[in-house]
């Protein structure tokens, strides 16, 4: 699905609120925490991520490299192919709210999980009432979990670039490569790390203050 902005979430979490509270209005109350946690997912610090972000496009840019350049003399370099989640495709190293998103206002209703107030000693007058949704104590769980869960991938992502040179090193240093008979030209990576791979997308929206190459904006 891709990058998934705060107003398509905050839309899809409006209209189940409408739903459940126009059926029983005591539902609203419930619906605090997700809201909260949705506002601190996407308004939270990007200084990290920023920072980790260019490190995946330094990185990632020395692996394209290395995995494309073909020298005359070509040697086994042993470069690792148990790639993570997102070397393809970046956007899939965040959150993406797929349930939430493709989720019916009935069947979301239908897991609210009522029961009688604590506390309440109405001894068989008391009415039940809402008090959790399996749906939302899910979904904050894991939200307030992607805060740092996101940033921890890009991080992991970024250090497998780094450390995914096998042999190569002590090939260039100790080996007789001779020239080089392909590569790839600067433009042609970037457009790679940032387009194939869908860092644009990314950084347009989350709006982070990513360096995109000027070949490129617009």
């Amino acid at each position: 699905m891709g990058i998934i902005r705060e107003s398509e979430v905050l839309n899809k979490l409006d209209e189940l609120k409408k739903y459940s509270v126009a059926v029983d209005p005591a539902t609203e109350v419930l619906f605090v925490p997700m809201y909260e946690a949705v506002n601190a997912y996407f308004n939270g610090d990007d200084t990290q991520m920023v920072v980790a972000l260019e490190d995946v496009v330094k990185y990632m840019y020395n692996d394209i490299s290395r995995r494309t350049t073909v020298h005359e003399n070509e040697f086994q370099m042993g470069l690792p192919t148990n790639y993570p989640d997102g070397y393809d495709d970046i956007t899939k190293c965040f959150y993406g709210f797929t349930e939430l998103l493709t989720i019916s206002e009935s069947s979301f209703f239908a897991a609210f999980i009522y029961g009688i107030p604590e506390g309440d000693t109405g001894e068989g007058t008391a009415t039940e009432v809402p008090q959790s949704n399996s749906y939302l104590e899910k979904w904050t769980t894991e939200i307030t979990a992607a805060i740092t869960g996101d940033l921890q991938k890009i991080i992991a992502l970024a250090e497998w670039c780094k450390n995914s040179g096998g042999s190569c090193d002590l090939i260039c240093l100790l080996e007789n490569r001779g020239r080089a008979v392909y590569q790839l030209t600067v433009k042609e990576i970037a457009k790679m790390i940032y387009v194939d791979r869908k860092l644009n997308e990314v950084i347009q929206q989350k709006n982070l203050k990513v360096y995109v190459p000027t070949y490129l904006k617009g």
